[in-house]
């Protein structure tokens, strides 16, 4: 999923007004209370802030996806998991459908996930720290098809998954022949069955679902790349600075022992995604 102000594979953002919550104790009901409850109290509180945030991976291969064994997995499902683990927060990391995923994001739930974008802050969620991971995004052709420049999209029939916004030329574009398959899979899936030209989404992406499909690189030629943008760890505005301060040290300290590289290159064969 991307921030609409550059490219988003997963959803549109909306954008929310911030919300301000003011509490107030008064100084009898503190009175009323001894040192050693208010203890308790204050502990109980910061336990329940860092187990309320919801971890949340998109579920969209290979992101986030469910095994054949039945076992949730997936390239950003993997790395959440390590910065939930080093850092303490949250107590499950939960592959959840795009739509579902918005509707967090447009409330005051405080929720924390990897997308792809531009920060540090953009809209309604605050984009913590790249992990590493940069995603180059455009149009894969099929072999002997010249895509040099983008008026030469507009001969092509171009599969664009549904949620996939580049940006308002090329989302706009009327001219131009498209069909919105559900995922990346039915959209490659598509292309093996010769009913597109081309495919339009991250690049490496595309590349390794085909790969599975059993599908050569050979039968691509050279992508027409649209967007090249990071991947960043986000969190929602209603998650405490603290605990965002958390996830972001856990994140720079997996990134400096190669723990996020390797994930990624269990996935991918480079480190340019």
């Amino acid at each position: 999923m991307i921030i609409r102000k550059s490219i988003n594979f997963g959803v549109s953002m909306k954008r929310i007004n911030d919300i301000f919550k003011f509490y107030s104790i008064s100084l009898i009901a503190l009175l009323s209370f001894s040192s050693d409850t208010v203890g308790y109290d204050e502990t109980h509180s910061k336990v329940n802030e860092v187990e309320d945030v919801l971890i949340i991976t998109m579920e969209v291969f290979p992101y986030g996806y469910i095994s054949e064994s039945g076992k949730p997995t997936g390239v950003w499902y993997d790395i959440l998991n390590k910065i939930m683990l080093e850092s303490e927060v949250a107590k499950r990391n939960e592959i959840t459908p795009t739509k579902r995923l918005v509707k967090y994001i447009d409330t005051e739930k405080p929720m924390c996930t990897l997308i792809a974008g531009k920060g540090p802050e953009v809209g309604n969620v605050y984009l913590l720290e790249p992990i590493g991971q940069i995603l180059t995004a455009g149009i894969l052709p099929k072999k002997g098809i010249k895509i040099e420049e983008y008026t030469d999209l507009r001969n092509l029939l171009i599969a664009v998954p549904l949620g996939i916004n580049f940006n308002s030329i090329f989302d706009d574009d009327v001219t131009m022949q498209k069909v919105s398959p559900p995922q990346y899979l039915n959209a490659i899936k598509m292309f093996s069955k010769g009913r597109v030209d081309a495919v339009a989404g991250p690049i490496p992406i595309l590349k390794y679902i085909a790969k599975l499909q059993g599908i050569s690189q050979a039968e691509f030629d050279r992508p027409f790349i649209l967007l090249t943008t990071d991947v960043y760890l986000m969190c929602t505005l209603s998650v405490k600075k603290t605990i965002r301060n958390r996830l972001k040290t856990a994140l720079i300290q997996l990134k400096r022992e190669g723990v996020i590289q390797k994930i990624l290159k269990r996935y991918f064969s480079s480190s340019s995604q």
